[in-house]
């Protein structure tokens, strides 16, 4: 469209405090999370930080917890031990 500026042009807009992505801080946190499912422990220990524009990619063979890493960074399922936060 013309005349129109890209989502991020103006963020935040003036006047709006940054929100804590825009002042840097990750919109996705995760602190030591741990994920057990019937006594198997498919997470352990994982840690990470996602920044605005950043694109992450989970790759591992079934069963190897990607899947239910993205569900514990990006639902709010919750973790057996640890946490997760977003923004």
């Amino acid at each position: 469209m013309a005349g129109t500026q890209p989502r991020d042009a103006a963020y935040p807009p003036a006047g709006m405090p940054p929100t804590p992505a825009a002042a840097g801080m990750p919109l996705v946190r995760a602190v030591n999370v741990m994920k057990s499912f019937h006594g198997n422990q498919v997470l352990k220990g994982i840690d990470m930080d996602v920044h605005r524009g950043e694109v992450v990619c989970l790759l591992g063979p079934s069963g190897s917890g990607s899947t239910a890493s993205s569900w514990a960074m990006t639902t709010g399922a919750a973790p057996s031990i640890g946490s997760t936060t977003s923004g």
